[in-house]
């Protein structure tokens, strides 16, 4: 795990933030409801600059001009919905994770959740620049207009593409950064009903339902082994060899982070989850089954700057819940020969 990393913007307290949550869910679900999981949790995406020519009026105007896209750093097909934090990343800071707790003193996930990058930079840096190679041999081949056109829309709503942009026009990659946007997930409890998941990054988010952010608590309520699953290396592994049962009970309503730049040892005022307790697995938390690009990888996790040739074989295990690293899946790697 990396001891600093760069994020495009700090978070609330875990006790405001909490504190928030929990009159909220009180007011709009019911004195029944329990704030029973609060992460904070940091998504990686890759930071992409890229170059394009456009038709200039003027001679000897400049028609090169620069642009952003952020990629999904789980590779699992949420680019468009990332372009609306682009913006942001155009200044970063560097944090320190050592005071976040990250659940290695035991069982189960932390207050902090790292999830780790899926593809090496690499990769990410080719993804552009090969779909807009699609769209040059769509009509190198002649392809009806209709189909390319629409090609062009896909991509432009997927990336953020400017709208002076044309595929022709693409002059190359200029950088490639790895950088995180850190949000808080929590889940509320409510004893009638499936439980509620949700993602927001500033008080202002809690209750407003056009924040932005229903994507990632769709991602998580679509398969709630997720978080775990995609949590960094040296978490998965800590949260096996401690035995697999989560510790959201011990986290829960006794340590609470401030984020990076405050004390993480001053308590909130009140407590931020309520009491958790075991539910029944539904069809919703079983594990997703699919391949390709924009689906769930399964392989290993290739390391930055290196293209390796790997094949890996899951067994799934789907009793798990929202946040619960022990007992994940055991992975075989079977290394192929590499040429």
């Amino acid at each position: 795990m990396p001891d600093v990393i760069a994020v495009d913007r700090m978070l609330p307290s875990t006790g405001a933030i909490g504190h928030a949550l929990e009159s909220y869910a009180a007011e709009a679900v019911g004195p029944d409801a329990d704030l029973t999981r609060l992460h904070r949790v940091y998504y990686p995406v890759f930071r992409v600059e890229y170059r394009y020519e456009q038709d200039s009026r003027i001679p000897w105007g400049n028609d090169t001009s620069h642009a952003v896209t952020l990629l999904d750093g789980l590779w699992a097909d949420n680019h468009a919905a990332l372009q609306q934090y682009r913006s942001g990343t155009d200044a970063v800071e560097s944090i320190s994770l050592e005071p976040y707790d990250f659940g290695r003193d035991g069982p189960g996930l932390g207050r902090t959740v790292l999830l780790d990058f899926q593809v090496p930079t690499q990769r990410a840096r080719r993804l552009l620049p090969e779909r807009l190679a699609d769209v040059t041999e769509s009509r190198r081949i002649d392809d009806p207009d209709s189909i390319t056109s629409s090609f062009v829309e896909e991509l432009t709503e997927t990336f953020g593409l400017p709208p002076a942009f044309e595929p022709e026009g693409f002059d190359g990659v200029v950088n490639v950064s790895r950088l995180y946007l850190p949000f808080w997930v929590c889940e509320v409890t409510r004893s009638d009903e499936r439980d509620l998941i949700g993602a927001v990054r500033d008080i202002a988010d809690v209750g407003d339902g056009d924040s932005g952010h229903e994507w990632l608590s769709a991602f998580f309520r679509e398969d709630r082994s997720r978080l775990a699953r995609y949590a960094h290396a040296s978490i998965r592994r800590s949260g096996a060899d401690a035995g697999g049962t989560d510790s959201s009970e011990r986290r829960g309503s006794t340590t609470h982070e401030g984020d990076a730049g405050s004390d993480p040892e001053t308590p909130p005022e009140r407590s931020t989850e309520g009491e958790n307790t075991e539910r029944e697995p539904t069809d919703a938390d079983q594990p997703l089954d699919a391949t390709g690009t924009g689906a769930e990888r399964t392989g290993p996790v290739q390391p930055e700057d290196v293209d390796l040739d790997a094949g890996s074989l899951v067994e799934p295990s789907p009793n798990r819940c929202f946040a619960d690293v022990g007992g994940m899946e055991r992975i075989y790697f079977h290394y192929s020969t590499i040429v």
